[in-house]
């Protein structure tokens, strides 16, 4: 089974507002944790797509990872494992928040730069390494995930 992850149009990498998401291959052997684990994996291999996009001019070597996401194990691990990317959390998971009161010191004058205030108030919880394994056997699936998009465009209802 396989889900395509555009289910309110797509902004990246296909920047198509007409893109709809969709569940192939669904048969009765499917129960409803199958098709929560292939919506899933399609978020996550968007997720890829996205990365991807950046051609040469990107190549992450980790991703830091901040929100409600950061709540659940599984989410977390799907996305490193079809990345093939290690996701760091730190111990403040939200973000803006973070980033507002490290800006806010720096503004107020106790750190001389902000890249100081990031040293003293940001810090690593843990890292959720890939399964390379995992990431190999993503592969094919990914691939079929890629050529949905292109694949469901002829099936569009009439907007």
């Amino acid at each position: 089974m396989l889900a395509v992850d555009h289910f309110q149009g797509n902004r990246t990498p296909h920047t198509d507002p007409l893109a709809r998401g969709a569940i192939t291959g669904l048969s009765l052997k499917h129960t409803p944790a199958h098709v929560y684990r292939a919506l899933i994996e399609s978020i996550c291999f968007g997720t890829r797509a996205i990365v991807e996009a950046f051609g040469d001019a990107f190549h992450p070597r980790r991703i830091v990872v901040a929100g409600g996401a950061t709540r659940s194990p599984f989410w977390l691990q799907v996305h490193a494992d079809t990345l093939g990317l290690p996701l760091i959390l730190t111990e403040e998971t939200e973000a803006c928040a973070l980033g507002s009161a490290v800006l806010a010191a720096h503004g107020a004058g106790h750190f001389p730069t902000i890249d100081a205030a990031v040293a003293a108030m940001v810090r690593v919880a843990r890292t959720v390494e890939p399964d390379m394994a995992t990431h190999a056997a993503y592969a094919p699936i990914y691939a079929r995930y890629r050529a949905a998009y292109h694949a469901l465009q002829p099936l569009r209802a009439p907007e």
